[in-house]
């Protein structure tokens, strides 16, 4: 047995577990077992639930012991907790049961004097016989209980339910279970709606339900107690329990003055204080908090607050807070004990004050919540060997592994000045971070973030190892633990053999007459945006986690704070907070909850009342960065009038609203009357810094949930359901917005005149439709150098927009889409920069001299010639115009087509007919031989499908040598088969006589010719119904004429096998020349090509190759494409792109195309196979995957997804530890895992 106390009924294959509970004498011994796929031994819970009734939870001491959970962290089954040899485990009771088995350090216990950790002899005793130390010793038995911190509030998601193993005897750091329970429904709703319902062993949905499962289990395992509780009563005693309760912190309040603690009736009257909501601060409020005597009577309070006065969600509550108030005891404890000291170092100028130096910019800048993704303190720590006799000893070796942490950002918040301090528990066996099993980096990874982060990565674990004081205050409280000082240590040792700055270092070089200057220092700057996300994708192992444990707090000076849970619970409107969570008790609330982890209150309402509930209740919410309202009824003009006046009020960072479609049009304003009120009103509001409103029908699905309720706003672009769209990165700066619109030239005058004026707005784009009809304004910024920057719009009243660019002197830029839309006076502005117009060379000749004439910065002018002019006729009637043009550099002319891709015709620097080239892509019907005659020398890139006789004939002629030397360097040729043989054998003599350096042969050996525009438009078929063709003719069968000119109808085998002939003479025709080859087929192409292959084989160049379709044989079935891999590489040379799809590929041909490609020089390996992918092949193609510097930018492998899930997840964070370049895609069987 592995413990001293063994049952007399064991026998050697069992393993007993022992417990003790302050209802039992003795102890109880519980047979643990082994889990059928873990193969862990473990203890089930219904066992020790069984032995000990009513038990919540298992300790060791003070320390959690968590349900064992699998390798991607998920809670087994059925559940249980780890067998623990050598040592006896504590059951607790309730929410606030005591073990009561000789624990005196038992966090938050009245008993023993605030800020003292007390052990008596016996507890000492005892834990050396257990091989355990007191707090500031580390644990020393091989098996002893993983501790783990309470989760904090998650999205109900697979993506969020992940914890592992977390512990901190910093008790500050205790993170809390701030979102434990989603009140998603209310009591009364039937059981068929209760999400929350689950019965012990229906199955297993810990990956889809997160929290809500903790939460579910925990009332199933006391539904038969609860049954029979009175309400009431329940609430009584959890509102008495013995514990303090957590101080209610207003922002006006000073630290010194706030209460340590709280009595029963303060309890009581916390939950009275919930039932009310005072006025929404104004703006002079600056975020404060009154806490003023609610004196409404009960029929004048907003309905949701009435709603608290149902028992089960007052109890509900009572909960909340008694869940929060070990950790805030604590939390106030160790502040106590650890408070830093607020005296300067007595050193002239020392090591201190060049780390302070150094951190300056660091510590005193501040980030707007569009501007801060995460903490502004993080650093990498080497993970130390606790074998070593000498910890001392421990050195960064090759195999060594770093851990990510993140600091809570907690100092110098506004109200709470000199209150805490930025912390983290760096302890190896104690840290904050809750996952560190999936976080933890290589070395080699670590050296590739260096050049990124390095700098700054090390300015902070300098500002840790020495603390940072600035004038007579402390920032930065220096690191205090010992073991924790070895690992900053070794990382800064090692940031500094790669070349990082170090002010130690530099201070401590100092030898002779060398002086310390801090003039030697350069202050580093916060990472901006790009860096950070940079840095999330490299330290960011999994797909569905994010590094979340730190909360977003705004203070009252607008800017964003990421602490940790107990800090963001003290400091924000607790009271506001509760009632947010149960606010979806309403039934016109139900899809309502509050995301603590994201800062996020997300509401579903269905009438005006709850609505005004919402935002009243918004307005109190003045520490969260984030509002979602779905507003889903018919909205009137009055309901409208009272969101922009809510709106105007609110401290929020973010707002996002959902309306449905309304015809509401403004009359003569040319915006939509709804959107526009409600927008301007919130560009008004100097809080905001990013809005979204849309428009979305009942019918449709919600926008609910949201992944990441910042990135969802921020990114946001106008789609077709979207009304508005703006964002202002800089409190009171200025906005960049899109609205949609009906009138262009009206709108932008109303705009002007309810922002009073234009210079507000660092971006304004005007829409009707996107893409086609919109108007965007890039004003130059103020301060750039360019004359008239710096005028703003005074007159904002003068209906003359183009007035005021005037004055700007045409600085600021205009992109311009009118595809289809009546012409907008901005199209004649002067400023238009980029333009695209529909055209028609007889109707609009004139407008477009006059568009080139006026807009002296015009750089791209793209025309959607609709009529299909002959493009070369186009170019020679505006010619001589954009010569002299100063600024154009781009002349595109596009045709559409009904059943094929795009024609285009692209001239570059149209203004220097030395430089000018031009870049075609054109199809049969284009009118291209005149073009191909006047400007075939100056061709750079060209593009054909079904090129007529003629203009092959043209091309080839006047691109021969004595016409001079062509400008030629890419051609691409679509459907060879499709085309006259005179027509290929003038292109081989193009390709073969220029010095082409890319030919690319694409297409598919079934397609058959497609009926060009002039031909389909308007055809009448044999019921007189005017029909459009514009599909391939597919489906008719091919007819050809014998020697005796009787038609024959040809077999679709052998249309094919005639045209992969086809496709096969001219490949190895023109051999040495190409460079990809993509091509559709049966197999017929593969046999054609082994019938030549010896030729076939010879293509030097061909570095891309794609293979699509099902075929007859598998992969390696057609002995060209291996023997052409083969030969590659023995020639070394590269195939840098691969796709199949299709296809059938063999366990066996797996192997040998793994062996014959050379995945550290390719780009692309897309495999899409036709049968199944044995499991045991994931090894060796994961394994393949090529890391550091490769570029390969694409690795995608699928079969016909029957592979399993959990079987490809299994490799992720082996292939995620490879990659370096944030671009790199790696999709296995549908699953992104890069």
């Amino acid at each position: 047995m592995a413990h001293d106390h063994t049952p007399t009924s064991s026998t050697p294959d069992t393993y007993f577990q022992a417990f003790r509970s302050e209802r039992d004498k003795g102890l109880i011994f519980i047979p643990a077992v082994q889990h059928p796929t873990q193969g862990d031994l473990y203890v089930i819970w219904t066992d020790i639930t069984d032995c000990f009734p009513g038990a919540t939870r298992i300790q060791f001491d003070n320390v959690f012991v968590p349900m064992l959970r699998d390798k991607r962290c998920y809670r087994v089954k059925p559940h249980g907790i780890r067998y623990h040899p050598g040592i006896v485990l504590d059951v607790v009771y309730g929410e606030h049961g005591s073990s009561g088995v000789r624990r005196t350090k038992t966090v938050g216990n009245s008993s023993s004097p605030r800020g003292t950790n007390t052990m008596t002899e016996q507890d000492a005793t005892t834990a050396a016989d257990r091989g355990t130390t007191t707090t500031s010793g580390r644990h020393e038995f091989e098996h002893k209980p993983t501790p783990v911190v309470p989760n904090g509030p998650v999205k109900a998601t697979r993506e969020n339910n992940r914890t592992g193993p977390a512990v901190s005897q910093d008790i500050s750091l205790v993170g809390l279970p701030m979102s434990q329970q989603s009140f998603s429904q209310a009591p009364e709703l039937s059981h068929d709606l209760d999400v929350n319902k689950n019965e012990d062993g229906d199955g297993d949905h810990d990956e889809d339900h997160g929290e809500q499962d903790d939460i579910a289990e925990k009332q199933d395992e006391n539904n038969d107690k609860e049954s029979h509780d009175d309400p009431e009563k329940v609430e009584e005693a959890s509102i008495a329990s013995e514990e303090p309760a957590p101080r209610i912190m207003t922002e006006e309040a000073k630290p010194e003055q706030t209460p340590e603690g709280s009595t029963p009736a303060q309890d009581t009257a916390q939950l009275q204080a919930a039932t009310s909501v005072s006025r929404p601060p104004s703006s002079n409020d600056k975020g404060t908090e009154e806490e003023k005597p609610d004196n409404t009577d009960d029929d004048e309070r907003p309905s949701y607050t009435k709603e608290l006065g149902d028992p089960t969600t007052r109890e509900l509550i009572s909960n909340t807070i008694a869940e929060c108030r070990p950790a805030l005891t604590a939390m106030a404890e160790a502040n106590q004990k650890f408070r830093p000291t607020d005296r300067l170092p007595d050193e002239p100028l020392g090591i201190l004050h060049c780390v302070a130096r150094r951190a300056m910019d660091i510590l005193t800048s501040r980030q707007s919540w569009t501007q801060s993704n995460h903490s502004r303190f993080f650093c990498f720590l080497p993970i130390l060997d606790y074998t070593l006799e000498d910890i001392y000893a421990s050195e960064i070796k090759p195999d060594t592994r770093f851990e990510f942490h993140y600091f809570c950002d907690c100092g110098d918040v506004p109200g709470f000045e000199g209150r805490w301090y930025p912390h983290l528990n760096l302890d190896y066996k104690e840290h904050y971070h809750k996952r560190a099993s999936y976080e933890t980096l290589s070395l080699q990874q670590i050296d590739e973030i260096i050049p990124l982060v390095g700098e700054y990565v090390g300015a902070v674990l300098e500002m840790i190892q020495f603390g940072v004081f600035i004038g007579n205050t402390t920032l930065f409280p220096p690191n205090r633990c010992q073991d924790s000082a070895i690992r900053i240590s070794l990382a800064l040792q090692y940031f500094a053999s790669k070349g990082v700055f170090t002010c130690s270092q530099y201070f401590f070089s100092r030898t002779g007459d060398q002086k310390v200057s801090l003039d030697d220092i350069k202050p580093l700057a916060p990472l901006d945006e790009k860096t950070s996300n940079i840095l999330a994708h490299k330290v960011n192992k999994h797909r569905w986690e994010i590094y979340d444990e730190l909360i977003p707090y705004r203070t009252s000076e607008g800017d964003v704070r990421w602490i940790c849970q107990p800090h963001w619970y003290d400091m924000a409107p607790k009271r506001e907070w509760m009632v947010a969570r149960t606010f979806s008790v309403n039934p016109a609330s139900t899809k309502s909850e509050y995301l603590t982890t994201q800062g996020a209150f997300v509401a579903e309402v269905t009438n005006r009342q709850r609505m005004v509930d919402y935002f009243l209740l918004a307005g109190r919410l003045t520490k969260t960065c984030i509002l979602r309202v779905s507003l889903n009824w018919d909205m009137t003009t009055e309901d409208e009038i009272i969101v922009a006046e809510a709106i105007g009020t609110l401290s929020a960072a973010g707002i996002h609203i959902t309306v449905r479609p309304s015809s509401n049009v403004k009359s003569g304003s040319g915006l939509i009357g709804g959107c526009f009120r409600i927008t301007m009103a919130a560009m008004r509001n100097p809080n905001l810094e990013a809005f979204k409103m849309i428009q979305r029908s009942p019918t449709k699905e919600k926008d609910y949930p949201v992944f990441n309720e910042r990135r969802n706003i921020i990114t946001s672009h106008l789609s077709m359901e979207a009304l508005a769209v703006w964002t202002r990165p800089e409190r009171g700066g200025k906005v960049k917005a899109t609205l949609t619109v009906t009138d262009i030239d009206r709108a932008a005058k109303s705009v002007r005149l309810f922002a009073k004026g234009l210079h507000h707005f660092s971006e304004l784009g005007l829409s009707i439709e996107p893409v086609w009809k919109t108007v965007t304004i890039k004003f130059a910024a103020p301060g750039s150098g360019k004359p008239g920057c710096d005028v703003e719009d005074t007159d904002f009243k003068n209906n003359d927009v183009l007035s005021y660019l005037e004055k700007r002197e045409f600085c600021d830029e205009i992109i311009y889409n009118g595809v289809g839309a009546v012409d907008s006076r901005f199209l004649f502005s002067r400023c238009v920069t980029e333009a695209r117009l529909e055209f028609s060379l007889t109707l609009d000749r004139v407008k477009l001299r006059d568009v080139i004439k006026l807009n002296r910065n015009l750089r791209e002018l793209n025309l959607e010639n609709s009529t299909k002019d002959d493009p070369s006729q186009i170019f020679e009637a505006y010619k001589a115009l954009m010569a002299n043009h100063p600024s154009l550099k781009s002349f595109e002319i596009c045709h559409r087509h009904l059943s094929r891709t795009s024609s285009n015709f692209s001239w570059t620097n149209p203004n220097d007919p030395a430089k000018m080239r031009l870049r075609i892509s054109c199809f049969e019907g284009d009118k291209v031989q005149s073009l191909f005659q006047k400007y075939a020398l100056i061709i750079e890139s060209l593009a054909v499908d079904q090129l007529q006789a003629g203009e092959a004939a043209a091309l080839e002629k006047a691109i021969r040598p004595k016409k001079g030397t062509a400008a030629l360097q890419s051609i691409s040729i679509s459907d060879p088969h499709l085309m006259d043989p005179s027509v290929l054998d003038d292109l081989k003599k193009i390709i073969l006589r220029t010095n082409i350096e890319d030919v690319a042969i694409y297409g598919s050996i079934k397609r058959t010719r497609t009926l060009p525009d002039y031909e389909t438009e308007q055809e009448q078929d044999s019921s007189g119904r005017s029909v459009k063709f514009g599909k391939d003719n597919n489906n008719k069968p091919r007819v050809i004429k014998d020697v005796d000119g009787n038609e024959v109808v040809i077999d679709e085998d052998d249309h094919e096998t005639e045209n992969a002939n086809v496709w096969a003479d001219f490949l190895v025709g023109i051999r040495s020349k190409v460079s990809l080859l993509s091509v559709r087929s049966n197999g017929s192409i593969f046999k054609a090509l082994e019938s030549r292959m010896v030729d076939s084989l010879e293509m030097p160049r061909l570095t891309d190759l794609s293979l699509l379709g099902e075929w007859e044989l598998s992969l390696f079935g057609y002995q060209w494409i291996e023997k052409l891999m083969q030969l590659k590489k023995t020639r070394k040379e590269t195939i840098e792109s691969l796709q199949v799809s299709g296809a059938t590929i063999l366990p066996e041909e797996w192997e040998r195309l793994l062996q014959v490609l050379d995945f550290s020089r390719m780009t692309k390996f897309q495999i899409e196979q036709h049968n199944s992918l044995p499991p045991a092949l994931l090894g060796p193609i994961t394994d393949a995957i090529p890391g550091g510097k490769s570029p390969m930018e694409i690795f995608m492998v699928c079969d016909d997804r029957t592979l399993d899930a959990y079987a490809v997840l299994e490799h992720e964070e082996k292939v995620r530890a490879k990659l370096s370049d944030r671009n790199v895609v790696v999709i296995i069987n549908g699953y992104t895992i890069s």
